[in-house]
This record gives structure tokens, sequence and C-alpha cells, in this order.
């Protein structure tokens, strides 16, 4: 048997200025009824549709493309990312990823595709909700739970006097790229590369290459370069 969602009355196309509509890409049936449970008392939000996989999703997207589209994390990094940049290019909407678990490396992948929400399914439902409101506008929302904390006295605006070579580090581990390609590009050994990254954690008191990449998504002014 299967379950769908869909909004009554009103199309995406004639709600959209009042309603953000939320698209769900769920393979469990449970998750769609849950959200739908979620965002009924809110005034401003509506499930629009429910899908069970990507291509019943990408059918209800062409025949009404909502505000944002939740989807599963277990549908593959490689499949949601793939589609993620493709409406990043055009006029499709706002993509959210949840899962049961999220690791530092997916989310930096999938940001990097494109993603504005990563959250873990555990996420309350105020957080849900407030997720949903902050990706429509075009903010990224990533739910704390998913990357290490942050030291609790970083300073939000600092110069950390980063040497040339360090910002270019710090430039292409932003981009995905590992110490390996890191060393290629630069035309440096992989060993140099880890000396760089130990003084870049060291210089910004950020720990691990997930809140390296994401610290201009976070805080765009938290880091800034000096020659």
């Amino acid at each position: 048997m299967r379950y769908t969602i869909e909004a009554q009355g009103l199309s995406c196309r004639d709600r959209e200025l009042q309603t953000i509509l939320i698209g769900i890409c769920d393979p469990q049936p449970v998750a769609a009824l849950g959200i739908h449970s979620v965002v009924r008392g809110q005034a401003d939000l509506a499930v629009a549709w429910s899908s069970l996989n990507l291509e019943e999703m990408r059918h209800k997207c062409a025949q009404s493309t909502p505000s944002v589209v939740l989807m599963d994390k277990a549908f593959g990094i490689n499949n949601i990312s793939e589609i993620i940049r493709f409406w990043s290019e055009g006029t499709g909407p706002v993509a959210a990823v949840w899962g049961n678990t999220m690791s530092e490396t997916d989310a930096v992948r999938l940001i990097q595709a494109g993603a504005k929400g990563i959250l873990q399914k555990s996420i309350e439902p105020e957080s849900l909700v407030r997720c949903f409101r902050a990706v429509s506008r075009g903010q990224v929302w990533i739910e704390e739970a998913v990357f290490r904390p942050r030291p609790r006295n970083l300073p939000r605006e600092s110069r950390y006097g980063l040497t040339p070579r360090e910002t270019e580090v710090f430039r292409l581990v932003r981009i995905g790229l590992s110490n390996n390609e890191i060393a290629e590009e630069l035309g440096i050994r992989p060993g140099t590369v880890k000396i760089h990254l130990k003084h870049l954690y060291e210089k910004t008191g950020l720990r691990g290459r997930f809140q390296l990449a994401m610290a201009r998504v976070q805080e765009p002014d938290s880091l800034e370069m000096t020659a």
C-alpha cells in the first residue's frame, strides 16, 4: 500500500506567495506523516506532496515545484548531490537532506553540492520548523549534532595571521580536496599539507576538516585572511 500526502486546494504556484511549500522524499511513509503533523499548525508552512523515491520526486517537482524539498540521505549521497546541483543551476527548489546518521564528510559534500539544510532525523520538531523557514530564505542550516562543537571562546571576528600558503590550503580544503589532491595542486608533499593544516587548527581554534571547510558557511567573517 502506498501513502502520499498532497496539499489540498491551491497549487504550489498559487500558494507560494503566502506559504512555504515542502516536498518530502523519504522511503518511510511515516516520515512524511510526521512532518505533515509538525507543520500543520504553522500558518506559513504546508506539505505540498510526498514521494517514496527519487524518480517519483522528480516527476512531482516537474508538475509543481515546492519551496523546499527534504530528502533522505538513504537514497545515496552521489544521487542526491547530482539532483541538488541540477536544481542549483536552474529554478529548482531549495534542498535539505536528513538521515538517521550524518557524517561530517557527508555534510561537506552535500553543502558543496548546494544543499541548504543538513540535519538528523532525531531533530526536534521546533528546530525542523526553523530549518524550513531558514533554508526557504536561502540561509544555510546545519544541525549542531552533525558536527563536533565549536570552541566556545572562539572570537567571531579575528585576524589569524595566516600565511599565503596556509590561506591557499584553507581555500582548497573548503572546495573539498583531500590532502593528496592539495599536495598535487600546490606542488608540495602530503606531509607538508598536514603541517599546514596543523597550523590552521592552532591559529583558528577549529578542530577537524569539517569545521575548517564550513567556517565561512556558518560565520562569513570569522576567518579574515592576511598576507
